[in-house]
């Protein structure tokens, strides 16, 4: 069978007007957005402290488990991936400004973070379904 005619067969992409060529340069265009932020986001949380190298790794795998599921399961073309602007809100005024640099009270952050994501993965689950 031909390659096109099967990524045509799984992502449909004729009913939305789309060809494998576009697919494929949007795809690109979306993986360098990825690629700053597995640069930038690092750099942002190594100033509240976190490791670089291990904030790197998590940021890449995230990126790519949330990526692969958005792009198989969900079949919208969504890239997912730590957010630039919540990692310089964690680092700069939650951790900074307010102080909460302690283990302890890192604790009270996380659930929040999480909260959000399931809410914004809750959203497009459904919203593909509709």
């Amino acid at each position: 069978m031909n390659k096109h005619a099967t990524l045509e067969r799984i992502f449909h992409l004729h009913e939305r007007g789309s060809t494998v060529r576009t697919e494929f340069l949007a795809g690109f265009t979306i993986f360098l957005s990825c690629a700053s932020v597995l640069v930038l986001t690092p750099s942002i949380l190594s100033a509240a402290g976190m490791d670089t190298k291990a904030v790197f790794y998590a940021t890449a795998i995230s990126v790519f488990i949330a990526c692969t599921l958005m792009g198989i399961y969900v079949n919208r073309p969504i890239a997912l991936g730590p957010s630039i602007g919540l990692a310089s809100f964690l680092s700069f005024y939650v951790v900074k400004t307010l102080g909460m640099l302690a283990s302890g009270q890192r604790k009270k952050i996380s659930p929040v973070v999480i909260i959000l994501s399931i809410l914004f993965i809750f959203y497009l689950v459904c919203n593909a379904i509709l």
